[in-house]
């Protein structure tokens, strides 16, 4: 059901950035202070079933022009009117995807709300099945992922009015249900909640109420939304003191499954609530301010964290360590790498004495699924107690103890388990870094939540006045330059 379509010219552009801005259907960029440095994106052309520059891979991994809250080539257009006609070449390659999936009784994008088994998994109970080829744009195969999806057809429609676009757009929110298992579709988290919502909001906001029959109307768009805050609601933040919502952790009762996290996946998905907030979606307000707290708390120089690394790729909210041998099911000692007491030393450099990222014994760990409780830490040798049913553990196993729960804590944990430098509050410490692109989506973040009226105009401000030093050298990319305060 991929296609492609002829027409004379390129649609007309109808609408003015300064128009959308106005009517709070595209946040204000600005690239005044931070974009001295850049340059607009090479330039990409349409052909049938091309992709204009577009990755035709979506799964491959790392920061690309693509994705973002626009697109490289978009934030071009928005800031300096450059490469118009690749923002509009790349709407027409949203087609270029396997993702045109239609209801063959109506022609309309498929409706995940009235099929909620629907799903291109071939699972237990999945109803109906739809089944997709595997195809490929020389040798590299076409793959539609919603973690990575670029924001293909929004701008483009606001642009123009062309209806061709709002489908386009339509289908890529229902692409982000169905090629998930229909069990798990409302429990996403960092980028993989984070683009799909982008989408959702967007359709929902620019749907008309009244539609032809080859489009789904507003209250079908709007309805996807709700459904995922319905299910959200009950598994992230809904407030800024939540205890995890200074980590950015999706579930109070986190420890130990999601000890590992990343902070630069909180950003993105913060940055998309508060572009709900600014299409009019404000029944997320409460998660999208305790998803924004984790950014404040990273900038605001008072939580202990300390605001010259804002942005680390990733983190842990317990401290980890590894079966250095096998344990049996009767064992009361396991044996540890000595991992822990040399990055210590080394992290320290004998200034301080060594100190342990576990807190004083006793306290309890989870390796694999069973409880432990560790009585002792001398050496590599630790004393355990079991649970009721002990199993036994393979050697090499990564297990955690129990979550840090202040923002010293955790940058204690983070310093020594990383081997990071003494953070400081003075300035970005970005000397040999080669890039911003991370502390960029955090930024953006702060400043689209400045825009729609968050408290964090300090927080904002600060960031970008830091960047605005390093900007030449360290030059951000332009669709992460949204303006704030």
């Amino acid at each position: 059901m991929a296609r492609w379509r002829w027409f004379s010219a390129p649609r007309p552009v109808t609408q003015t950035v300064a128009q959308l801005n106005a009517a709070n259907l595209l946040p204000v960029f600005d690239a005044s202070r931070l974009g001295i440095a850049t340059r607009p994106a090479p330039a990409a052309t349409y052909a049938p079933m091309g992709f204009a520059g577009l990755m035709c891979n979506m799964c491959i991994t790392g920061e690309r022009g693509d994705i973002g809250l626009v697109t490289q080539w978009q934030a071009d257009y928005i800031c300096y009117g450059q490469n118009l006609p690749t923002v509009l070449a790349q709407a027409e390659a949203a087609g270029s995807f396997n993702i045109n999936i239609r209801d063959t009784r109506t022609g309309a994008p498929f409706d995940c709300i009235a099929y909620p088994n629907a799903s291109t998994q071939n699972i237990s109970r999945v109803s109906p099945l739809i089944k997709r080829t595997a195809p490929r744009s020389n040798g590299t195969p076409i793959v539609y992922d919603d973690g990575h999806s670029p924001a293909m057809s929004y701008l483009p429609f606001l642009l123009t009015g062309d209806p061709y676009y709002l489908e386009s757009l339509q289908f890529q929110v229902i692409a982000d249900l169905l090629t998930l298992n229909y069990t798990v579709r409302y429990s996403q988290g960092g980028r993989y909640l984070a683009w799909p919502l982008r989408n959702m909001f967007s359709a929902a906001a620019v749907t008309p109420a009244s539609v032809p029959s080859w489009l789904l109307p507003k209250a079908r768009m709007q309805a996807v939304p709700d459904t995922m805050l319905s299910s959200v609601t009950r598994y992230t933040i809904t407030t800024p003191t939540d205890v995890y919502a200074n980590f950015g952790l999706y579930a109070s009762s986190a420890w130990p499954s999601n000890a590992p996290f990343a902070f630069w996946q909180n950003d993105m998905l913060a940055l998309v609530l508060c572009f709900g907030l600014l299409l009019g979606h404000c029944e997320w307000q409460p998660i999208a301010e305790g998803i924004i707290g984790c950014a404040v708390q990273r900038t605001n120089a008072t939580s202990g964290w300390p605001r010259s690394c804002p942005t680390l790729y990733n983190s842990l909210a317990a401290p980890s360590e590894t079966l250095a041998a096998n344990v049996a099911s009767t064992d009361t000692i396991i044996t540890v790498a000595p991992t822990i007491a040399q990055a210590v030393t080394a992290y320290f450099k004998s200034a301080v004495a060594p100190q342990s990222v576990f807190p004083a014994p006793p306290f309890p760990v989870m390796i694999d699924s069973e409880m432990m409780t560790v009585t002792d830490t001398a050496g590599c040798q630790w004393p355990v107690t079991r649970a009721a049913r002990p199993a036994a553990h393979n050697g090499g196993r990564i297990f955690y103890g129990p979550n840090v729960t202040t923002w010293p804590a955790l940058w204690n944990l983070a310093a020594i388990e990383q081997g990071l430098p003494a953070g400081n509050n003075d300035a970005l410490q970005l000397a040999g870094a080669g890039s911003i692109t991370y502390i960029a989506y955090l930024r953006g973040a702060l400043a689209m939540a400045d825009q729609v009226g968050l408290p964090v105009c300090a927080e904002s401000q600060w960031l970008t006045q830091q960047m605005a030093i390093v900007a030449a050298r360290y030059p951000s990319d332009r669709k992460w330059m949204i303006r704030g305060s």
